[in-house]
């Protein structure tokens, strides 16, 4: 059985700008959470966010890892990594995103907005 906690009223917005080089990509995190949040990029801690901050992360690379929180059931009894996460990876030609969840539960809602146009009609 789904577990879902607030999803509604928490949501992790992930902005993906397209630039023209893989380096220049910039990623735009908001907390829309009733509370702050402690982000995550790879393993890596970002700190954390307070309700309604943004962060803006550029220079990543190809492969920017995971972006996630713990926070709000995020990590199960046995310490092991069940959050929703949004990942980030380039093959030559194409960025693609995607989102992975734990079997079990959703921790937060997440939403990536590309902002260029579609490309030959692709969405």
């Amino acid at each position: 059985m789904m577990r879902t906690t607030n999803a509604f009223s928490f949501l992790l917005a992930l902005l993906l700008t397209s630039l023209l080089h893989v380096s220049a990509q910039t990623y735009t995190v908001t907390n829309n959470c009733p509370s702050a949040i402690e982000l995550f990029i790879g393993q890596d801690s970002q700190g954390s966010l307070a309700t309604g901050q943004s962060v803006v992360k550029t220079g990543l690379g190809t492969s920017a890892g995971f972006f996630y929180t713990k926070d709000r059931g995020g990590v199960d009894g046995d310490g092991q990594l069940v959050a929703a996460r949004a990942g980030f990876y380039f093959e030559p030609n194409y960025w693609y995103y995607y989102l992975v969840k734990g079997a079990d539960t959703l921790n937060t809602g997440i939403s990536i907005t590309p902002d260029q146009p579609p490309i030959l009609g692709c969405v």
